[in-house]
């Protein structure tokens, strides 16, 4: 569990759903409920307004919760990345 906890999504590096795949093939080998998946990938986001977001659209169940921060977080690497150009 420690393990699934310290694992941190890095928005700079990767986009949010490549944070809920690593974190989600560390959860498969523990039975969670749906509500507990969804808080420890909340846990993972680094930016206090962000998690908040999270919080406040947070669902009973995982698919509907991953649509709504994808939309959410789809723009963050781009909006970088016009920020570089």
């Amino acid at each position: 569990m420690q393990r699934i906890e310290a694992r941190k999504w890095n928005p700079n590096k990767e986009t949010f759903d490549q944070n809920v795949i690593a974190k989600r093939a560390l959860m498969q080998m523990i039975d969670l409920p749906t509500r507990d998946m969804i808080h420890i990938l909340i846990g993972g986001i680094p930016q206090n307004a962000l998690r908040a977001t999270a919080l406040s659209v947070a669902d009973t169940s995982l698919d509907v919760f991953l649509e709504k921060m994808r939309n959410i977080t789809e723009g963050m690497l781009d909006s970088r990345e016009e920020i570089r150009v």
